[in-house]
C-alpha cells in the first residue's frame, strides 16, 4: 500500500488494478465489465465528481460519452477539444491542476477544477478516453495517475476490436426486445 500525498488515504495499485481485472473478466462481455469497473474506480477513490469514458466512433470523429458515474455531462465532445479531446488528438495523458487555466477547457456544471484524461489505445489507435475531474484544484497524485494508466492500458487490451459504438443494437431496431 502507497500514501497518497493528495488524499492522505492509501492506495495500493496492485490491489486496485487486481479488482479492475477481476471485474472486467467475470461479465462475459465487455460492455458491463467497463460498467462496473467505472463504478469501482469512482467509489473507490476519495473526492471525485466524475468519472467516466469517451468513445470515438471513427478516427478523427467525436468522441462519444460511454460508462460513467457523476452527475449528466456533455454526451459528445469534439476531437482536440477539452481536455479529453485533447488527449485524444495528442494521444497523451492529460493532467490539468486547474482547468479553468487549460486553454480550451469545455466548461461543465459539475464545478470541475482539475481533471486527468487519459487515451485508450488498442493496435495503435485511439478507441477512446478515461475522464477523472474534482472540484479541488491539484486534486490527482502522481500515484493516482500511475493507477488510471494501469486502469486504462487493462481496459485498453480488452477493447473490442471493432470499437464500443459497433456493439450498438441495429437502427433498423431488429434487436428491440419490446417488439413483440
Amino acid at each position: 500500500m502507497a500514501e497518497d500525498p493528495v488524499s492522505g488515504g492509501e492506495v495500493s495499485i496492485p490491489a486496485i488494478i487486481a479488482e479492475v481485472d477481476r471485474l472486467l473478466d467475470e461479465s462475459g462481455a465487455f460492455l458491463p465489465g467497463l460498467c462496473n469497473v467505472t463504478s469501482y474506480l469512482f467509489h473507490e477513490l476519495p473526492d471525485l465528481s466524475w468519472l467516466g469514458w469517451y468513445v470515438t466512433e471513427s478516427v478523427g470523429g467525436d468522441l462519444t460519452l460511454g460508462p460513467f458515474q457523476g452527475p449528466p455531462t456533455v454526451p459528445r465532445i469534439g476531437w482536440g477539444k477539452g481536455v479529453v479531446g485533447s488527449a485524444a488528438f495528442e494521444r497523451a495523458v492529460q493532467i490539468v491542476a486547474d482547468v479553468r487555466r487549460f486553454p480550451g477547457n469545455l466548461r461543465d456544471r459539475l464545478g470541475t477544477r482539475s481533471e486527468v484524461a487519459l487515451p485508450v489505445i488498442r493496435s495503435g489507435i485511439v478507441q477512446g478516453v478515461l475522464s477523472v475531474k474534482s472540484q479541488q484544484v491539484d486534486r490527482f497524485s502522481v500515484i493516482e495517475v500511475e493507477l488510471f494508466s494501469a486502469a486504462t492500458k487493462r481496459v485498453g487490451d480488452r477493447w473490442p476490436k471493432q470499437g464500443l459504438c459497433s456493439q450498438a443494437a441495429p437502427k433498423d431496431g431488429s434487436n428491440d426486445e419490446r417488439k413483440g
